[in-house]
């Protein structure tokens, strides 16, 4: 299976698709990182679970759509 995923990697649409999705992620947090002071929300006691609020955020608009 390892040898499969290098494979798949390897093919240019994918390795593109990588490359532009890193480029993509390093920008949003070169962006908002004046906002990114998750030790200090933590300090705070405030919750820093964002891929859970974004989910059931994505989960409940998705499902009102429908």
């Amino acid at each position: 299976m390892a040898g499969e995923i290098e494979e798949v990697i390897q093919e240019p649409s994918v390795r593109n698709a990588l490359h532009d999705s890193a480029v993509m992620s390093v920008s949003y947090f070169r962006k908002n990182l004046n906002r990114m002071r998750f030790g200090e929300y933590r300090a705070k006691g405030m919750l820093v679970a964002l891929g859970l609020i974004e989910g059931d955020a994505k989960w409940a608009i998705c499902d009102r759509m429908k």
